[in-house]
């Protein structure tokens, strides 16, 4: 009899520690968070990724 469960190899394999992303908690202002809700509502996107889009893009326009 089999038992209950996925099989062996099934579902997302490990990401290595490089891959994996890490929390850090942020106090915003409420209008920042307001904004965000509007952006959340009007393309999709998650508060997470708003912020890591804007993280990326400022520190482009700053590389050396």
């Amino acid at each position: 009899m089999s038992r209950g469960g996925p099989s062996r190899g099934q579902g997302r394999k490990p990401l290595s520690p490089d891959e994996r992303k890490r929390t850090l908690s942020v106090r915003l202002p409420p209008v920042v968070l307001d904004w965000m809700d509007e952006r959340v509502e009007e393309i999709g996107q998650s508060r997470a990724e708003i912020v890591e889009d804007a993280l990326r893009r400022r520190m482009r326009s700053r590389a050396p």
